[in-house]
């Protein structure tokens, strides 16, 4: 599960929706089976934070040095605004509200969609869907605006639903919002670093009682997960480079008419 998880975190093919799957189709034991799969997302958060260390390292800089310094001797403005590095962390803080609103209110709902196969394998068609739109819309280098924050922070939020891919729904809506492709993979990343981070303290208690008896369980998953999710990282990277992120389209579908065999025949 946690080769799995770092597989399809990145990929754009709901790493949540695979999770559900197996452990409906393979009979796994789904017990804490959401504080489960918190533990693997923080395995491929990790992995976020190497291929993305020179970027977090420069925002997290600026943040703590740079930005108060700029604010004190330029004012808000200038020290924020009109700096690239303010702008992203501004725009972080933006996209992360709707996306921590949605987790909170509708948290028991989602929790309960990890055991629905079929909700999931319409979720998969979804996704698949919204792969495929962005071959059809072209490239644009409009600057990330408030406006493309919030769009790509409301589908990050809704990405919560298993089967909803985070990276591929995020990604799509930022190009809908009129990004470019690198670009709208840069953010979406970013902004799955605190969306990861809060969902780990919101299932922190049952995390806890989780690593007392299945301590090695975890951190088997947790590391297969970071190796896995570094390598499909990369190679998401490199498709979105070369024009082919719509390719996963039909992975997706092909997974999601799958599951709909196997939960009306199966």
């Amino acid at each position: 599960m946690g080769l799995v998880q770092g597989l399809t975190e990145f990929l754009p093919v709901s790493s949540s929706g695979h999770l559900v799957l197996l452990n409906h189709f393979l009979h796994f034991n789904t017990e804490s089976a959401v504080s489960f799969a918190v533990m693997l997302h923080l395995g491929t958060l990790l992995s976020i934070l190497f291929v993305y260390h020179a970027k977090i390292r420069e925002l997290a800089a600026y943040t703590i040095i740079a930005c108060p310094r700029g604010i004190k001797r330029e004012g808000f403005q200038k020290a924020i605004w009109e700096d690239d590095r303010g702008r992203m962390v501004l725009f972080l803080i933006i996209g992360s509200i709707p996306t921590a609103l949605i987790g909170i209110l509708f948290k028991d709902v989602f929790e309960k969609l990890f055991s629905n196969v079929l909700c999931v394998s319409l979720a998969l068609l979804i996704t698949g869907t919204m792969l495929y739109t962005t071959r059809i819309i072209k490239s644009r280098t409009r600057k990330m605006g408030v406006k493309a924050a919030l769009i790509v922070g409301c589908v990050q939020g809704l990405a919560i639903t298993p089967g909803i891919s985070r990276s591929g729904s995020t990604i799509s809506a930022g190009v809908w919002a009129g990004l470019d492709r690198d670009a709208a993979a840069d953010y979406s990343f970013l902004l799955s670093i605190p969306a990861v981070l809060g969902a780990v303290l919101l299932s922190l208690r049952d995390l806890s009682s989780l690593l007392e008896r299945d301590y090695l369980i975890l951190g088997s998953g947790f590391a297969f997960s970071f190796v896995s999710g570094y390598a499909a990282l990369r190679m998401l990277l490199h498709f979105i480079r070369i024009g082919k992120f719509h390719l996963f389209a039909w992975y997706c579908w092909a997974v999601g008419i799958l599951g709909l065999a196997g939960f009306f025949w199966g």
